[in-house]
């Protein structure tokens, strides 16, 4: 059997320092800012190791769901709805997305 995607891991680092010289940084190896599910679909899908910080991200709810931020109340409210069509439906899914500890 011959899995069709890369296994992937999560490595929560305290510094750029901890990040191994070959691991692809968005900002400094691509130019530019990268989603955070992009990330985690480049390492999926393509087998890379990219490293996300926060001068990397540039997605509001990936900042927050991968605890770089936290979530504000204008967050928890449904101010910030990005991709959705309403203030409730942002709101509902700040209420149910999964995100690390601040």
């Amino acid at each position: 059997m011959q899995p069709q995607t890369f296994l992937i891991a999560i490595r929560m680092c305290q510094s750029v320092k901890e990040v191994p010289s070959q691991v692809t940084i968005p900002s400094r190896d691509l130019g530019h800012r990268i989603l955070p599910c992009h990330a985690i679909d480049r390492a999926w899908r393509l087998g890379q190791t990219i490293a996300v910080g926060k001068e990397d991200a540039r997605c509001p709810y990936g900042e927050i769901a991968l605890g770089f931020y936290p979530a504000t109340k204008a967050f928890r409210d449904g101010w910030i709805t990005g991709y959705l069509n309403t203030k409730e439906a942002a709101a509902k899914i700040a209420e149910i997305m999964p995100r690390l500890e601040y």
